[in-house]
């Protein structure tokens, strides 16, 4: 949660502006007043100055932006800080109880004041989850398809408001109708922060379901899992039966490929021989591959059957990244590098070939 930093004018009120607010703004400015009372010299003066300021910057929020925005915002907080400096700088031996009290005040307001405002945002965003909980519960009209869900306002506002903490809309994952199961793991897609048994649910929805949707979002909902032992249960939907399933596995497993390979190496492998995915073409992935996967897949692209139609598709796609979205001059050597490679396949060198006179063009 984050205090606004800029404030726009508030709209003219036929009221003036309330009489806490008022107290909040001027508290600072009626502090080191009070202060300045026992106070001579220059540390007077310097109070004196500050607190009429203070005093005018307050007044001038009051009826500039209203007393609502006027408290809400950081110059709140640091008008008392400026008074607490003032305070300290004029009594640095703390000699006096009255400084004490003083600096008591301009500390302990401004904390209560945050802290009550903490809790009415959290407390504030729980109702707001759950409301739209509620909504995507009563909903009647869903998106056609799965890959639409992730557009969907509902469900990115959900996926918003969660924040880091999954837990609401767990339940949602064993709701009657599929179509909120899915928008649940859609709004927690490769969500960053999981509690203890949470990727647990996740992972069990997964393997007893038998929607496919349902079983790509909750694997996409998993992408950014940190534990090998999680890793190693996605790595069995690049088995499924379903090609939305596999892509999704794929998708989530390869997005931070340049760590995971050395683990996924071998599973990866066993998705490209698959003969009941021969049609799934090249592998998806969001990320850069690794020095160790080209590799891996320049060897496999050398193999019959389908490991090498589809090592040597996702290869081409690789380096069709490297061309059209790094396009630096050490992306494009690193393609010609495979061109000039003997164990690369003749046909697959011909085409990077093709793709290097096309970027140059």
């Amino acid at each position: 949660m984050s205090w606004p930093s800029q404030m726009t004018p508030a709209a003219r009120r036929p009221r003036v502006a309330s009489l806490p607010a008022a107290a909040l703004l001027l508290t600072p400015a009626v502090l080191l007043a009070v202060s300045s009372v026992r106070s001579e010299g220059f540390t007077r003066s310097l109070a004196v100055g500050v607190a009429v300021t203070l005093a005018l910057e307050g007044l001038f929020l009051l009826v500039r932006y209203g007393s609502q925005r006027a408290t809400r915002s950081l110059f709140l907080l640091s008008f008392y800080a400026v008074a607490a400096a003032v305070l300290r700088f004029n009594s640095p031996d703390f000699a006096s109880p009255f400084t004490h009290l003083l600096l008591s005040a301009s500390l302990l307001i401004p904390v209560g004041l945050f802290a009550r405002r903490e809790l009415v945002a959290t407390v504030g965003n729980s109702r707001r989850i759950w409301i739209l909980i509620r909504q995507l519960v009563a909903r009647t009209e869903w998106p056609e398809s799965f890959a639409l869900y992730r557009d969907d306002p509902a469900v990115r506002s959900l996926r918003h408001a969660l924040g880091e903490d999954a837990a609401p809309v767990l339940p949602l994952l064993v709701h009657d109708d599929v179509r909120v199961q899915v928008a649940a793991l859609t709004a927690l897609e490769a969500f960053p922060t999981w509690r203890r048994g949470q990727v647990e649910a996740v992972l069990q929805r997964a393997q007893f379901s038998d929607q496919p949707a349902v079983r790509a979002a909750a694997v996409l909902a998993l992408a950014d899992v940190r534990k090998d032992r999680h890793l190693q249960a996605l790595l069995t939907f690049l088995r499924d039966p379903t090609d939305e399933v596999r892509q999704a596995a794929a998708q989530a497993v390869l997005w931070d490929a340049g760590r995971r390979w050395p683990i996924v190496r071998g599973q990866i492998r066993w998705a490209l021989a698959a003969a009941h995915a021969e049609r799934d073409g090249a592998l998806p992935y969001s990320g850069s591959l690794p020095p160790e996967a080209v590799t891996d897949l320049v060897t496999w692209s050398a193999e019959a059957g389908t490991i090498g139609k589809r090592a040597a598709l996702t290869l081409i796609r690789h380096c069709k990244k490297a061309i059209r979205d790094d396009g630096s001059p050490a992306a494009i050597a690193r393609v010609a590098a495979l061109v000039e490679n003997p164990k690369v396949p003749a046909a697959l060198r011909v085409e990077l070939a093709h793709r290097l006179q096309s970027a140059d063009a």
